[in-house]
């Protein structure tokens, strides 16, 4: 039997220590790779979304799909990095063709409601019926949806289109809602939620689709079906600019949410001082009440605006032989303008005070208030 020869022993050895070295170094990588989601995911909930961010990009770049459709999240949603639906269509795209279901329902969406791209239903109905075939129970929700709004009705335009064209008004499409307008979509369409293109685009503060639709005549009044109206939901916004340019297109002052709210008192609630006087000096009502029975005074006060409303001032003592006069309006609340408190008192009570004491004034009399909306 031959000896063994000592170059080749050697090299089977450095072979044999390589090959372990890879070993270890794949066993240490897999737990690190987990508790690194881990990580993410902690971060998450804690709301520290940039650390959050910045782990899922490293995991992203490396192919991991879990974390590809995380950071398409956090793209779309604007949360620890810029709001961008075209990086986040590319990070879900990545995932989606890992056979990730979760991101093959949320590409679905994407391409139905044109987000990062222009709207095709049906490469969406393809990416909702590769998530059904896994059992993905949204996507087949969705995907039976989407096939029956896309047969053909007797209407000129099919719900889906319009659902398109709402979803275009919300991501800010300027150049497809002119197409579709021109090719003859109702401005007024709603979706399935009674949501308008008009609202939608106030919703998600698309300041040119806004003005294009405004333009072309949309609607100012019309309300979802949870009640929102376009005029409210600037007040929302805090957007006083778009508020006066909705009352120069006819929105109602009176018209209430669900909750009874006018928009007199979503402003006065929220402690928006220049709404409230733009809307006073509109002709709102500053009588009406919600469903809970509050005014808008009342629920500036319960929330501590006192640039809206202040609480009382101590009575001062009254000399004698001066004639008895009241020191606040019960109305509004606020000091009479021939008191000395009424110095101290907001320019906004300034404002109020007049109306009410001209509200009390009419009732006195018998004479209706003159009509506000």
């Amino acid at each position: 039997m031959a000896p063994p020869d000592p170059i080749a022993t050697k090299q089977r050895w450095r072979i044999t220590r390589l090959l372990a070295g890879l070993l270890c170094l794949l066993t240490a990588a897999l737990p690190a790779t987990a508790a690194t989601l881990d990580e993410a995911r902690s971060a998450i909930r804690q709301r520290h979304f940039t650390e959050a961010a910045l782990i899922y990009q490293q995991l992203a770049e490396a192919g991991d799909a879990d974390a590809q459709y995380a950071l398409a999240g956090l793209y779309r949603a604007g949360r620890g990095v810029k709001k961008d639906f075209s990086t986040a269509l590319t990070w879900m795209k990545k995932a989606a063709h890992q056979g990730l279901d979760k991101a093959q329902y949320q590409l679905g969406n994407f391409y139905e409601y044109g987000w990062g791209t222009d709207s095709n239903l049906t490469t969406a109905q393809r990416w909702y019926s590769a998530a059904a075939r896994q059992e993905h129970a949204l996507a087949k929700k969705k995907l039976a949806q989407l096939t029956e709004a896309m047969r053909p009705s007797d209407n000129q335009f099919s719900t889906a289109e319009i659902a398109q064209f709402i979803g275009q008004a919300a991501s800010g499409n300027l150049g497809r809602l002119k197409a579709e307008l021109a090719r003859g979509l109702p401005i007024n369409a709603t979706d399935q939620d009674g949501r308008s293109a008009l609202l939608s685009a106030i919703i998600n503060r698309h300041p040119m689709v806004i003005n294009l639709l405004l333009k072309e005549g949309a609607d100012a009044n019309l309300a979802d079906r949870l009640g929102n109206r376009p005029l409210q939901q600037a007040i929302q916004n805090n957007d006083t600019k778009l508020a006066a340019r909705l009352i120069e297109a006819g929105a109602s002052l009176e018209d209430t949410d669900s909750l009874g709210n006018t928009p007199l008192i979503i402003a006065a609630a929220k402690g928006q001082t220049k709404s409230v006087q733009l809307l006073l000096k509109r002709g709102a009502n500053l009588t009406a009440t919600n469903k809970k029975s509050q005014s808008a005074i009342e629920i500036a006060a319960l929330r501590g605006h006192h640039k809206i409303v202040k609480n009382p001032p101590r009575r001062r003592r009254q000399p004698a032989g001066e004639t008895a006069r009241p020191c606040r309006d019960a109305q509004s609340g606020c000091a009479a303008p021939d008191h000395p408190s009424s110095r101290r008192e907001p320019a906004l009570c300034r404002l109020v005070y007049p109306q009410s004491r001209r509200l009390a004034r009419q009732r006195g009399s018998g004479r209706q208030a003159p009509d506000s909306g």
